[in-house]
C-alpha cells in the first residue's frame, strides 16, 4: 500500500497520514488491493484503479466539488490511457497494427520473444 500512498502524495495529496488512509481505502480486509472492483474504487469510482486513485486525491486536493474555477490541476494522466500501435510485421509481410495500453503491448512483445527463441532452439534440435 506504500506505492498507492506515493502515487496519491505525487498527485496532490500532501499529507502523508491522509495518504495512507485513503491507501488503506483500497485494501481488502486481509490488505490486499485488488485491481478491478477494490473498496476504494467502488468509493471514488473510475474504471481502473489509478484513475480511482486520481479521483480520490482530486477529492481531497479540491474539495467534494472538484476544482476551482480557473485553478489549473496538476494531478497526472493515468498511464492506463495510453494508447500504444504496434505495427506487426513477419519476414516483410505486413500483418497489421495493434492499438493497446503499454501492458498489452508488453505482452505482445513478451510474446514475440518468446516464439524468437522458440524458433532458435527448435531450428537446432
Amino acid at each position: 500500500m506504500t506505492g498507492i500512498a506515493a502515487f496519491l502524495k505525487s498527485a496532490g495529496v500532501n499529507d502523508d497520514a491522509t495518504a495512507r488512509r485513503i491507501a488503506r481505502e483500497f485494501a481488502d480486509e486481509k490488505g490486499n488491493v485488488q485491481f478491478f472492483n477494490n473498496p476504494g474504487q467502488k468509493k471514488y469510482g473510475g474504471d481502473t484503479l489509478s484513475f480511482a486513485l486520481l479521483k480520490a486525491a482530486e477529492k481531497i486536493t479540491f474539495g467534494q466539488d472538484g476544482p476551482a474555477a480557473g485553478v489549473p490541476t496538476t494531478i497526472p494522466r493515468p498511464e492506463s490511457s495510453r494508447t500504444v500501435r504496434l505495427e506487426l510485421n513477419l519476414n516483410g509481410r505486413d500483418l497489421g497494427t495493434v492499438n493497446t495500453d503499454p501492458a498489452g503491448a508488453g505482452a505482445i512483445e513478451g510474446l514475440f520473444t518468446e516464439l524468437r527463441a522458440a524458433r532458435g532452439s527448435a531450428s537446432r534440435g
